[in-house]
């Protein structure tokens, strides 16, 4: 089995939510989508990523507080922060807060796809995996990873 880095997409416009999973699917990232950050958490509860793309303006919890409970929540998890007003101080609190990236909406597909590569340290890799439970298959992720 070969198992594509998972991406989770959390935007609460439903146009820029399907530019960015259907940009990055077609790269061939595995792609969920959320649009508020309340349902977000929940997904990351019950399913392993290895980023999450964030709004910093959600309608139910700013990106800033989604930030630091990710990186409370799921240390492991690489965050990138994305908004129509990146830059200046908004990027330095995100950075700070724990985004590992910030990019500035609209963000061209090739773009994307790099800020994505780079974040998660290099092209798309597919990984061979043996072991069929997900908790598994995570730690063989992260053993390959060398965490």
């Amino acid at each position: 089995m070969l198992l594509a880095p998972r991406i989770l997409i959390v935007e609460d416009e439903a146009d820029v939510r399907t530019f960015f999973a259907t940009a990055l699917h077609d790269y061939g990232f595995a792609v969920t989508a959320a649009a508020k950050g309340r349902h977000a958490l929940s997904l990351l509860r019950d399913s392993e990523f290895e980023l999450i793309i964030l709004d910093m303006s959600l309608p139910d919890m700013d990106g800033l507080e989604l930030i630091r409970r990710v990186r409370c929540e799921f240390p492991f998890l690489k965050v990138a922060a994305v908004s129509g007003f990146m830059g200046g101080a908004l990027q330095r609190e995100a950075v700070s807060s724990g985004a590992h990236l910030t990019l500035r909406k609209p963000t061209p597909p090739m773009k994307l796809r790099n800020a994505v590569y780079r974040v998660l340290d290099g092209p798309i890799v597919f990984r061979p995996v043996a072991a069929q439970n997900p908790h598994d298959i995570l730690a063989e992720m992260r053993r390959s990873a060398g965490h």
